[in-house]
């Protein structure tokens, strides 16, 4: 009787641990509860730095790479906009990485703990392929059988949704695609039949419109989601929203992008020295938040007076001090540069576009929660 009952015992410790390995094993998602957990765990990682304790509050997650084998998960994160790598470029199993924010690099979150990233391909926390994949990522850098992929399947969805047979794959054109992180896309196809009016996206507090094309979806896993479908399944965080938002709003109008890099540029070289005049094709629009009443856009720049195609020679200006309060909320920028407002085709800070009535107390309330909520 003993022995049966300890072949029990045996038997039920057994079943238990594959049913914690199973556990274990579940992919993670890139949900608030993961973001929450990492920051957590980064602040015990660090415990303190040349400020103070480090606790989750002071913790940000700058960028999100993907979930890579046994749920290693490649980021940028910092405390208190200190990283513990500092450096801004660096060569990783072949691949050369750039940095744009300069003292930022790559970490691999794995067994609760952070490890560089070339660190972690030396010691074989991760493989040369993952390495690749993330290298790829941080480019936005789909390749053609991704971009095959995604038309076939998108032809396929068609098929099934409008009841017509004969869409195939060569009757797909992408408008706009841009690789979010590990295995996951965002993706917008032209109108070839017609059938596509303006398209419009309200999105936690984000507001944006898009011309002659269909939704915007996130494709992954051979699936399509609509954007606001993904963000709230937590597929997509709100700084995910913000970089396709940004990337969509200017990168699908030609136009539009090349009036807005001309103000800007126009804007800047008013007061800028000699050695740090920019012309439009240097600058790009590093976040978008919004728009708002007179079709007055937020937007945040960045420009580079070195070398447009380097990330890592980007430079930031026109603002002495990192903080400013409009309206009665405290802006913080972390690149020495405020948020901007395009209207009419000219560009204004938002602090003067709120004292000449341009924006309104309520927008520029708005455009505060959607800066916090990002995370900068």
């Amino acid at each position: 009787m003993k022995k049966l009952f300890c072949l029990f015992l045996c038997a039920v410790m057994l079943l238990s641990l594959c049913f914690c390995a199973q556990i274990s094993a579940a992919p993670l998602k890139w949900s608030e509860e993961t973001q929450d957990m990492i920051k957590r765990d980064y602040a015990r990682f660090r415990k303190e730095d040349s400020v103070g304790k480090v606790s989750a509050d002071d913790v940000k997650i700058i960028d999100f790479l993907g979930v890579y084998q046994n749920n290693k998960i490649a980021l940028i994160i910092v405390a208190r906009d200190i990283s513990f790598c500092m450096s801004g470029e660096e060569d990783v199993a072949g691949f050369h990485f750039v940095y744009p924010d300069h003292l930022y690099s790559i970490s691999i979150y794995h067994d609760r703990t952070f490890t560089p990233l070339n660190e972690a391909y030396k010691n074989g926390i991760i493989s040369k392929e993952d390495v690749k994949d993330i290298y790829n990522w941080q480019r936005n850098n789909p390749d053609s059988e991704v971009i095959s992929e995604i038309k076939g399947n998108y032809a396929e969805y068609l098929r099934e949704t409008t009841n017509n047979s004969e869409i195939t794959a060569e009757n797909i054109a992408i408008k706009y695609l841009s690789g979010i992180y590990h295995g996951v896309y965002a993706v917008c196809f032209s109108d070839i039949n017609g059938n596509y009016a303006s398209v419009e996206e309200d999105i936690d507090g984000l507001h944006f419109t898009l011309s002659d094309t269909s939704p915007v979806y996130i494709y992954c896993d051979q699936a399509f989601t609509p954007l606001k479908e993904a963000y709230e399944a937590g597929l997509i965080s709100k700084r995910h929203i913000m970089d396709i938002c940004s990337e969509f709003w200017t990168e699908t109008n030609d136009e539009r992008r090349n009036k807005v890099q001309q103000a800007f540029a126009e804007y800047h070289n008013k007061e800028a020295a000699e050695d740090d005049i920019t012309t439009a094709d240097d600058v790009y629009v590093k976040y978008y938040f919004g728009t708002y009443q007179n079709n007055a856009v937020a937007l945040f720049f960045a420009y580079s007076v070195y070398d447009p195609s380097s990330l890592s020679m980007c430079k930031y200006s026109f603002l002495d001090d990192v903080k400013e309060e409009i309206a009665g909320c405290i802006f913080e920028y972390p690149e020495l540069q405020p948020l901007c407002i395009y209207w009419q085709e000219k560009l204004l800070t938002l602090k003067e576009a709120y004292e000449s009535g341009v924006v309104l107390k309520e927008d520029v309330e708005k455009i505060y929660l959607i800066f916090e909520e990002g995370a900068f």
